[in-house]
């Protein structure tokens, strides 16, 4: 079961899509880099949302001189790839691979480091991915796959794929240092030209091969694109994406139960007076550590729609309405309101470590471009 907390937040970043959310398990902060918003535009600024303050702050940049030369610093983008990684000395840092500025794809790679606060540009040498959006990876470090950043997918234009089924693994052997991970990588759904998916794909680090899981395909959740996904205690769940026929924004929250090998629904516990909306183009992460020693990761295949599609289809007004709940009905679960739930709910995140939580932000329906944060309680 889930309990959903809708944060009211201080200062929150524009409401925008295809940004990411990271955890920093060490400061206990979620950063969120990049995103396209109506207000800003494209961005390339990160945000850093301190859970015990309950506050957004704009991260410092700071510019170092190399070899004559001022540092540089990713170009404006959004649909890109962010990975957390830690580097020789132990130091959280954020990894951005592609994305698009809404004019042209990219496919160059940058760290970010936040104890001194600046980008270092990666050059790449070998097999190079080409240019994409909407393409996802995670951070592989086992036996079979040493310290490195696997790449899979992704967006040309519009609704067009990339011309590639390559699967590229980028090696950081002297960058990252330890990061706990299973040996499978999970892809769900998807979207080629006007086909969505409701697959279920996993990638075995061990033999380098990629198999269809086939199990309860009849209760697999309807076909999307624009979703996102969190891997905890093999659960894989599923939040938000779109279908394009008829044109639908899903509330819906699934998982797959690696273990039970099982297809649910979940219906969240509302605990707060926010209610969590339909959406496509948020970004998820998980707050706290995997509750299993040998933690399963996911590698997720977001839409392969342009933000400049979405936004023919969102109206540019921000949408605030909630939907009218009863208290009181026991049949939708929804606990009692209270005002001091929300900072009751962050002070105990803060000083409990044991506690697990997905972080949703930001993404939009038919209605508008939404910045609000949502707690899932695992």
């Amino acid at each position: 079961m889930l309990s959903c907390y809708g944060i009211e937040t201080h200062s929150p970043p524009s409401p925008r899509i295809g940004h990411s959310i990271h955890y920093l398990k060490k400061r206990k902060e979620i950063v969120l880099f990049g995103g396209a918003s109506i207000e800003e535009g494209t961005s390339n600024e990160l945000y850093i949302y301190n859970l015990q303050n309950n506050s957004w702050t704009k991260q410092k940049i700071v510019y170092k001189e190399i070899n004559g030369k001022i540092s540089k610093i990713p170009e404006p983008r959004y649909e890109h790839t962010g990975i957390i990684i830690e580097n020789e000395k132990g130091e959280e840092e954020l990894f951005i691979f592609g994305g698009t500025t809404g004019i042209k794809l990219l496919n160059d790679s940058f760290i970010f480091n936040f104890d001194s606060n600046v980008w270092r540009e990666i050059k790449t040498t070998g097999d190079i991915p080409t240019p994409r959006s909407i393409n996802s990876g995670v951070y592989v470090n086992n036996e079979y796959i040493k310290n490195s950043i696997v790449i899979f997918g992704g967006s040309q234009y519009n609704t067009q794929p990339i011309n590639d089924s390559s699967t590229y693994i980028l090696d950081l052997s002297h960058t990252v240092t330890y990061n706990p991970i299973n040996y499978e990588i999970y892809l769900f759904g998807g979207m080629n030209n006007t086909e969505v998916y409701n697959d279920l794909w996993k990638f075995k680090c061990c033999s380098l091969i990629w198999e269809k899981i086939t199990d309860d395909e009849k209760n697999s959740p309807k076909g999307r694109s624009g979703h996102t996904a969190v891997i905890d205690c093999n659960n894989l769940y599923i939040f938000g994406g779109m279908q394009n026929n008829p044109p639908h924004v899903f509330e819906d929250i699934n998982l797959y139960s690696i273990l039970e090998k099982k297809w649910k629904t979940i219906d969240p516990v509302i605990c707060t007076s926010e209610t969590y909306k339909p959406r496509l183009g948020l970004a998820s992460c998980l707050i706290g550590s995997p509750k299993t020693k040998r933690n399963t990761k996911l590698l997720m295949i977001n839409n392969n729609e342009s933000n400049s599609q979405n936004e023919s289809t969102l109206k540019s007004n921000t949408h605030k309405g909630e939907k009218e709940k009863n208290v009181n009905d026991k049949s939708n679960k929804i606990q009692e309101i209270r005002f001091d739930e929300e900072d009751a709910y962050l002070e105990k995140i803060t000083k409990d470590e044991t506690i697990n939580n997905i972080a949703l932000f930001g993404g939009a329906d038919f209605y508008g471009v939404y910045n609000d944060l949502y707690l899932m309680k695992i």
